[in-house]
């Protein structure tokens, strides 16, 4: 299944006793179409399933090739979505170091003040600290200031350095998120 983890391109190989958590990929990731990876190769390839646990929840680099590889065993402590997502983050953000970038785990807006100002706030922590609901919160409490906020991730990005300025990117296009803490329009944002 080829995806886009961020800018770049993954192959994910899914065995069949876990291809209900391959399905999910899809509201995650954005599907790389064959125009995208037809006439190169992945940066990274992820198998997900395999018979031998001997390298299980392990991840390599092919020098010689520059790809990251990925694999996680058929056990059955592995049937959890986190292993499909988390390593593909893993091998994202190993990429992103070695090519000089900083990868965040975290969740980051682009905020329009009514009076014309643009900031960009990002929100590092680990999981279930409250980043989405911090930000939530920051609009509900900032409505009376706040034109426009517009979520660039929401889980993990990039930051990287083009031309002397930094920039950002998230590697999802889609976000898991525990919506109970959340306004109810949050999700269909």
């Amino acid at each position: 299944y080829p995806i886009k983890v961020g800018k770049l391109i993954a192959f994910v190989y899914i065995h069949r006793d876990f291809l209900h958590h391959g399905i999910a990929l899809s509201n995650l990731f954005e599907p790389a179409s064959f125009s995208e990876y037809g006439h190169k190769k992945p940066d990274l390839l992820y198998v997900y399933g395999v018979r031998d646990n001997e390298f299980d929840c392990t991840y390599y680099k092919d020098i010689d090739e520059g790809i990251y590889i990925g694999v996680v065993s058929r056990l059955d402590k592995n049937d959890y979505f986190g292993y499909m997502k988390k390593m593909l983050l893993t091998l994202h953000n190993v990429h992103s170091i070695d090519h000089k970038q900083l990868p965040i785990h975290g969740a980051m807006v682009n905020i329009l003040l009514k009076n014309g100002i643009k900031k960009n706030v990002v929100v590092i922590g680990d999981s279930g600290a409250g980043k989405s609901e911090t930000l939530e919160a920051l609009r509900v409490i900032g409505s009376e200031y706040i034109k426009e906020m517009r979520i660039i991730f929401d889980d993990m990005g990039t930051f990287f350095i083009k031309n002397k300025k930094i920039y950002a990117r998230g590697t999802e296009t889609g976000a898991f998120v525990r919506l109970d803490d959340l306004d109810a329009g949050y999700a269909y944002q």
